[in-house]
């Protein structure tokens, strides 16, 4: 049971990574965008369902759903190498160095936030 919860969640995750890409990575934004709103979002829903656990409010199925599931497929570590590895090959090396400098500190800060405020 807890493979399919964990399969359905990622089948969620990549669907709402793929919407969310399809109106941020327009040609009138930057390609990272999407990449960078996703993982950030990711973060504080993963963080959130780390909480519920934690408090008992949730199940593990219910872990196993959105936060192994769902924040596994969502958030997308790969991509992000990717766009962080194309702009440093494109010399575009300020724009690479803040891309990684905001998807971590944003990523940890909103990650903590969430779980000081929910403790």
């Amino acid at each position: 049971m807890t493979i399919f919860l964990v399969a359905l969640g990622g089948f969620l995750g990549a669907i709402a990574r793929f919407s969310i890409s399809q109106v941020w990575n327009k040609p009138d934004f930057h390609q990272f965008h999407g990449t960078i709103l996703v993982n950030i979002l990711g973060s504080a829903i993963l963080a959130a369902f780390f909480l519920l656990l934690e408090h008992g409010i949730i199940s593990f199925q219910i872990w196993a759903l959105g936060g192994i599931g769902f924040c596994g497929a969502f958030t997308t570590f790969s991509t992000f190498g990717m766009e962080a590895v194309s702009m440093i090959q494109n010399q575009q090396y300020r724009s690479a160095f803040q891309y990684v400098s905001v998807s971590f500190l944003a990523s940890i800060l909103i990650i903590s936030l969430i779980l000081w405020i929910g403790m």
